[in-house]
């Protein structure tokens, strides 16, 4: 007997009715996209028991009802045996003659309903308040040896936000010009994400992959447009302060600090840190600043070649000067001094010097008005905290929709979610060939009912004539310059159906994540990510990335690092983030972008595993073969083989084996269902030979595990389909060989 539990009530049901439900692994015409469970609409009758559940719905002037916009937990049975775990959804009211009442639901399993309760919730809408932590240089340092409390979920990385490095007009860091530490920039775990959005949508999971060595090295670096990593407080610290209309005079021979005020028109000191007794600025923490000077003056007397002489000045010693040459005047001219270190109490001033001992006076002119007018004005800003404030990993996430961030994943890695049918609200998370390769043999072969028609169809109406994988198109200017060149994003993958000669169409699929793309260091052979708009500065609204952590390395060249206490650090070998899996990787060696592309360094060897080879070839292998098939028949089961079926069972039917694909059957009358298969095709190699490592030597790739004493070249098929390429030479033969740098084409 069929039994309906919604919201932990047996509902009552009308003996016997139908209710068709379809149990759908995926959509083989949709090959990026997993599907769920769920059930055709079906009546339940209103009666005295089920008000218990949906209330007098069938009084339509009732108002604070039950809320039809809302899903109700529900379960099936077949006696005790479960069938379907999720939620139904009330579709329709019917009314018979006035006085009986039905209520139409359908049913649906947990896989759409954590699409539902994701809704569009934000990645920084996540609690990731565990992760939060003071920027030290202990705690930065500490996640790339591998110890402390942040680690594994949070490593520091160093990318190019808008610094626009290079050697040697402007290095990433010297001895005597050391990097801030608030320049450097936490990464996550791709995992920790998938944890976080999992467990706050009140679901469950479990994986091979996504639990896996390798998965935990793949990181989404904590950046949505900010120069430094952003803390969770927002302090304002800056100062803007004006000279009054009363303007200010300095006789020949004198200094004077300038007399501004940080209480006239469009100025400000929320911190409170400048005194207008003493016209000094006091730092409220160690940091880099930056001094904007807008100045109008005049000069009234002899004079020599200088009128004055503006000092910025911090506790008596002047950092930085300029002259002002004489010409009797001139009206808001401007002087700028970038990113200089204070430390926490350190005094800073404006001081002007009159070097004419013998000769005339110079005024500076105010117009009580930060903004505008003949002025002079200061602006402080602080452009970042050197470290110890407390990092918000949150508040520094790119933007992204939790259920794009899990679709992205699915995309890229191939993933199916499954539905736990006997748990609610959990699922199975695994790449395709981890979840079908665990499942248990079924023998089908005597439940086929050949009464009812066996439809066997080949899988060429489900081909388009072309598949491209492809991540979406990044907003640094190498991104932007190869997609404007070549019509496409950097790593893509495309597959052309050349021997179906009915296959029509185009589909993409396409993750939300933008390549992380490493170029060099402009003067340098290091390699980083340069988030740089064309003109040189930072991208504004990055898109969301995923790249290896690879380890520290003397690729990343060395680093001097200026601490929360301003000492400066030397790092001898950086952090180092890749697409590859590897800072010079091997060719077993793994690769986040789809297809093999030239890099824009130098490395030994392009790896042969891209997401497209790991998770979606053998996929694809099977379903563009002449030789698959698709299989529709009606199989006899009972209620025990229902409640024991999983999606990745293999099914085999007179010695050949399939996979389920979807199945549907009356709940109230299972004896036959209505099941499509599609055979399997495991057997089929990628390429004859397999590409498995390098002879450097000789720059050639070696084949099926074979060495330079007995090398194995390939075949140009296979040396190509892995993205290497085929070097013909008549005298010593052909050879595979590496896609070399772009640098070197």
């Amino acid at each position: 007997m069929l039994r309906l539990t919604i919201n932990g009530i047996d509902a009552e049901l009308y003996e016997n009715a139908p209710v068709n439900l379809r149990y759908q692994y995926s959509d083989v015409q949709q090959i990026n996209a997993a599907a769920g469970s769920y059930s055709q609409s079906f009546r339940i009758p209103l009666t005295q028991h089920n008000r218990t559940i949906f209330g007098d719905i069938d009084e339509v002037g009732i108002r604070n009802g039950l809320d039809l916009r809302q899903r109700l937990t529900a379960s099936l049975h077949s006696d005790t045996l479960p069938l379907m775990t999720g939620y139904v959804q009330i579709k329709a009211l019917y009314m018979t003659k006035e006085h009986y009442a039905e209520v139409e639901v359908a049913f649906f399993s947990g896989a759409l309903d954590l699409k539902t309760e994701l809704g569009g919730q934000m990645l920084s809408d996540l609690d990731l308040s565990a992760y939060d932590h003071d920027l030290t240089y202990a705690n930065v340092s500490s996640t790339w040896a591998g110890t402390g409390s942040l680690y594994p979920e949070i490593r520091y990385m160093l990318m190019d936000k808008g610094s626009n490095w290079s050697v040697p007009t402007n290095p990433v860091s010297t001895s005597t010009d050391p990097l801030a530490l608030a320049v450097l920039n936490p990464a996550i775990q791709a995992k920790a994400l998938v944890d976080a959005i999992m467990s706050e949508a009140g679901f469950t999971y479990e994986s091979t992959y996504l639990n896996s060595t390798d998965f935990a090295d793949v990181y989404m670096p904590c950046w949505n447009g900010s120069v430094v990593t952003r803390g969770i407080d927002v302090d304002n610290e800056n100062l803007r302060a004006t000279l009054s209309t009363s303007n200010q005079t300095i006789t020949g021979g004198n200094s004077a600090n300038l007399n501004l005020s940080d209480s006239l028109t469009g100025c400000y000191d929320p911190g409170i840190n400048y005194s207008t007794t003493t016209d000094i600025y006091t730092a409220p923490f160690a940091g880099l600043f930056t001094a904007r000077l807008t100045y109008s003056w005049s000069f009234s007397g002899a004079s020599g070649n200088i009128a004055g002489i503006i000092r910025f000045i911090i506790n008596g010693n002047v950092v930085e000067d300029h002259d002002i040459v004489y010409g009797g005047s001139g009206d808001n001219e401007y002087i700028e001094f970038t990113n200089f270190y204070m430390a926490s109490g350190d005094q800073f001033r404006v001081n002007v010097f009159n070097p004419n001992i013998t000769g005339g006076s110079i005024t500076f002119e105010g117009s009580s008005d930060f903004t505008q007018g003949v002025r002079t004005s200061l602006e402080l800003e602080v452009m970042s905290r050197l470290g110890a404030y407390e990092v918000g990993v949150a508040e520094n996430l790119p933007v992204m929709q939790q259920i794009d961030f899990l679709t992205s994943l699915q995309k890229m890695y191939n993933l199916v979610f499954v539905p736990d049918r006997n748990r609610p609200n959990h699922l199975v998370i695994d790449t395709y060939e981890n979840y079908m390769g665990s499942g248990a043999d079924k023998d089908w072969t005597n439940k086929i009912d050949y009464s009812k028609d066996v439809k066997v169809t080949p899988t060429t109406d489900l081909q388009a004539r072309e598949y491209e994988w492809t991540h979406a198109p990044g907003m640094d200017f190498l991104s932007t310059a190869i997609q404007d060149s070549l019509d496409r994003v950097y790593g893509r993958y495309k597959v052309t159906e050349t021997d179906n000669e009915f296959a029509v169409g185009n589909k993409v699929i396409q993750t939300g994540f933008a390549p992380y793309l490493m170029s060099l260091v402009p003067g340098t052979a290091n390699p980083m990510y340069r988030g740089l708009t064309p003109e040189g500065k930072g991208v504004a609204e990055p898109l969301p990335m995923l790249a290896y952590w690879c380890g520290l390395s003397t690729r990343s060249g060395v680093l001097y690092v200026l601490d929360e206490s301003g000492t400066t650090r030397t790092v001898a070998q950086g952090p180092f983030f890749s697409n590859y899996s590897s800072p010079d990787p091997a060719v077993t060696d793994y690769d986040l972008n789809f297809g093999v592309e030239r890099p824009l360094y130098a490395i030994s060897v392009n790896p042969r595993d891209t997401l497209y080879i790991r998770f979606w070839a053998q996929y694809v292998k099977e379903l563009y073969s002449s030789d698959s098939r698709i299989v529709q028949c009606s199989v006899r089961l009972n209620e025990a083989d229902l409640a024991d079926l999983e999606f990745n069972d293999v099914v085999f039917i007179r010695n050949t084996s399939y996979r389920i694909i979807s199945l549907s059957y009356d709940a109230n009358t299972p004896s036959v269902a209505k099941v499509e298969l599609l055979m399997r095709l495991e057997d089929l190699a990628l390429c004859a030979q397999l590409p498995t490592g390098l002879w450097s030597s000789q720059n050639v790739i070696l084949f099926n595990n074979s060495n330079p004493g007995a090398p194995q070249y390939g075949s140009q098929e296979c040396c190509e389909f892995y993205g290497y390429r085929w070097d013909v030479n008549r005298v010593v033969g052909s050879r595979c060989r590496p896609q070399t740098s772009q640098l070197d084409a």
